[in-house]
């Protein structure tokens, strides 16, 4: 029963693409092959970088929070050094920002 509908679909109802075929040449098939090479090696190269900054992140927030912690510290020690402290705290985060957004 099926096969009668599917031949009673007229034919201005079809897609009117060709279907994929695989390539009809040896050099069709080599230049696919390095296109596709090309575009996962980017996409490694990318996920690596991607990768790094997270590690350079996650380093950078690890070392602001003991310059936070030290100049807590100092603070405690010595009060009338907080402006330096931040200065120094902000410093060092803005140059890892810096940094990390430029690698």
């Amino acid at each position: 029963m099926s096969g009668e509908l599917i031949s009673q679909v007229p034919e201005a109802y079809g897609t009117g693409v060709m279907p994929f075929q695989a390539p009809s040449s040896r050099a069709v098939a080599r230049s696919t092959r390095r296109e596709v090479d090309t575009v996962l090696g980017r996409a490694e190269v990318a996920h690596a970088r991607d990768q790094a900054r997270a590690v350079l992140a996650s380093g950078a927030l690890s070392n602001t929070t003991a310059l936070v912690g030290l100049a807590e510290q100092c603070y405690t020690a010595a009060p009338a050094g907080a402006p330096y402290y931040e200065a120094i705290i902000k410093a060092y985060g803005l140059g890892a920002a810096r940094a990390i957004a430029g690698f």
